[in-house]
């Protein structure tokens, strides 16, 4: 800026003030032409200003200890330089509030001199994004955030440009260049555009539509004005879910369990058929239940950052005994089929499942509710579910049938009446549970399939009269008709990534559990009307037959006279015995 002259040696600095990027570093130039003894020198840089000690050196050495705090480990000496003339000190990651005046005296031990040096402006273009990846379904719309955070008005920004890193290959997805939209690759042309709106306030987010698959990766939001350039990075991920994948693929690992236990051939399984069959089922809903609180647990703990300590440790305990919960359910069911002869562990485990087939599904929700952020819900869970949970395994025999003097059937429909009412709730409380999840929907498919599962195995607390009609075709209706349905909802989808690499459906979950949950669902209700469905199969067979009410009891009468005859038969053989007799007896009348 300008300096002092003493006798024998000129401070020199830079001749103009100085504009300086804010974040990066600057070199506040002061120096000699011709160096300076180092004995008895010292150099003192001043904010003037502000009347602050920027930094010294002094004895040979840099004096970090007498900086100023808002300096400390930001203003540095080029220490090897100073034996050369050369005083200038380098000031990093430079602050809007490091503008003004520095001044650089240097003192031997006979003369001093000095010199001023300005920091005009701390121009600054500052770019943010997302912390966090961005996860998406295929074929769904997202945002990717790029927002330019400056003094620098929007037009005068020179170019932002969107680029995507695929492997060693840059990807151009769409620039804004002098006011205008330039689309750049082919693969992005009709799938990408700003926010032209939101442009004039910095917000160059990047709206892409009908994402794809190959569309994962990482994208580079870059900002030019004049002689600064920053940029942000925003990371596309999970596509698909992984939600959607881990409970597809675990329902098909365990469907042959569903299809085993609606098998024809189940009257033929070792040991006790009622036994086999229901632990099959139960094993079925224990192993799934498993299965998706550890995906959602999964899910809860990718979030879990924004937790409180006391709140991450009450979900995680949660989880836990809700996982223990269900190992039990497994080992027991296990020693149920394998016969397990030693009574006290076997009544030790029985009673952990009947305790957890009560405790389980609160658990779920109270769970579900904390984890995804309606914790308040979770009161509703604990005052009114054990009601609902005890009144499953009421006996509804004794109470409708003897108490009350219903029929059968009343109380079958009385108990399916309630039992909708119960997995309704169940359902719904998962929608509101999840309502902020992008897959809310999956999952509460998924939930009504696991609730059209409970309620099968809840149906062995209720009846002890249970069997399946129709079996041979329910087993041809699980095996292939819906397995048909389902196959087909995957070909679509794998038809429409080859042709255009978007999907038919956002989620396979919907398609693959509400077609399991209808048919698990008619199985129930199969079961409940059993005796009613046995009984007009009977008639209606009868009436195909032609067999009219009058004809069923002339083969009555005929039944009746079948029960007779052996009474005529026995008659007729006494009187025959007597006829045969008569001779002898006139014989000895004779001879007497």
């Amino acid at each position: 800026m300008h300096s002092i002259l003493f006798l024998g040696f000129l401070v020199k600095g830079p001749s103009v003030p100085l504009i300086v990027p804010l974040g990066s570093s600057v070199v506040l130039p002061c120096y000699v032409d011709d160096p300076l003894p180092l004995k008895g020198l010292k150099v003192i840089w001043v904010r003037t200003d502000a009347n602050t000690l920027v930094h010294v050196f002094q004895d040979y050495e840099s004096r970090p200890d007498a900086q100023y705090q808002d300096y400390h480990d930001r203003a540095h000496f080029f220490t090897d330089k100073i034996k050369h003339g050369n005083f200038s000190l380098r000031l990093e990651n430079v602050r809007a509030e490091d503008k003004g005046f520095y001044r650089c005296k240097v003192y031997t031990e006979q003369e001093s001199d000095e010199t001023l040096i300005q920091i005009k402006s701390v121009e600054h273009l500052m770019v943010s994004g997302s912390n966090h990846p961005v996860s998406a379904y295929v074929g769904e719309d997202i945002t990717l955030n790029c927002f330019a955070d400056s003094h620098i008005p929007p037009e005068e920004i020179d170019e932002v440009s969107w680029r995507k890193t695929d492997k060693n290959e840059i990807i151009q997805v769409l620039v804004f260049e002098k006011n205008k939209i330039i689309p750049a690759d082919e693969r992005y042309r009709h799938r990408v555009d700003f926010f032209t709106a939101e442009i004039p306030k910095g917000n160059f987010s990047l709206r892409l539509k009908r994402v794809r698959t190959e569309d994962k990766g990482v994208y580079m939001c870059q900002v030019f004005a004049g002689n600064f350039s920053a940029n942000t990075t925003a990371v596309l991920e999970q596509l698909g879910f992984l939600s959607e994948t881990v409970a597809c693929c675990a329902h098909y690992f365990l469907r042959p369990l569903l299809l085993l236990w609606a098998s024809p051939h189940s009257k033929h399984f070792p040991g006790s058929r009622e036994t086999v069959v229901h632990c099959i089922i139960h094993l079925q809903y224990s192993l799934f239940t498993n299965v998706v609180h550890s995906v959602l647990f999964k899910s809860f703990w990718e979030k879990s950052l924004r937790y409180e300590e006391s709140d991450k440790v009450l979900i995680t305990i949660l989880f836990g005994i809700m996982i223990l919960i269900c190992i039990v359910n497994i080992v027991f069911l296990l020693a149920e089929l394998i016969t397990y002869k030693d009574v006290r562990i076997h009544v030790v485990l029985d009673l952990v499942s009947d305790i957890g087939h009560d405790v389980l599904p609160p658990l779920q929700l109270i769970f579900l509710f904390y984890a995804f952020g309606a914790a308040r819900r979770a009161l509703f869970v604990l005052g009114v579910f054990p009601l609902f949970l005890t009144l499953t395994r009421y006996d509804w025999n004794k109470a409708c049938v003897e108490k009350l003097q219903c029929s059968s059937l009343f109380r079958r429909a009385a108990w399916l009446s309630f039992m909708i009412t119960v997995n309704a709730i169940m359902v719904y409380s998962y929608l509101i549970a999840l309502e902020k999840e992008k897959d809310c929907v999956g999952w509460v498919c998924v939930a009504a399939f696991l609730q059209g599962l409970w309620g099968i195995v809840v149906l062995k607390h209720s009846f002890d009269d249970l069997d399946l009609p129709f079996r041979r075709v329910v087993y041809l209706i699980g095996s292939v008709g819906v397995v048909l349905v389902n196959s087909v909802a995957l070909m679509t989808e794998l038809i429409m990534k080859v042709v255009d690499g978007e999907r038919a459906m956002e989620d396979l979950r919907k398609v693959v559990f509400s077609s399991e949950c209808l048919f698990v669902s008619s199985v129930l209700l199969l079961i409940i009307f059993e005796p009613y469905i046995k009984k007009f199969q009977q008639h209606f067979q009868r009436e195909a037959a032609g067999t009219p009410h009058n004809l069923s009891n002339q083969n009555q009468a005929a039944e009746e006279m079948c029960e007779l005859s052996p009474l005529r038969e026995t008659e007729e053989q006494e009187d025959e015995r007597n006829r045969e007799m008569q001779p002898d007896s006139e014989l000895q009348q004779s001879l007497q």
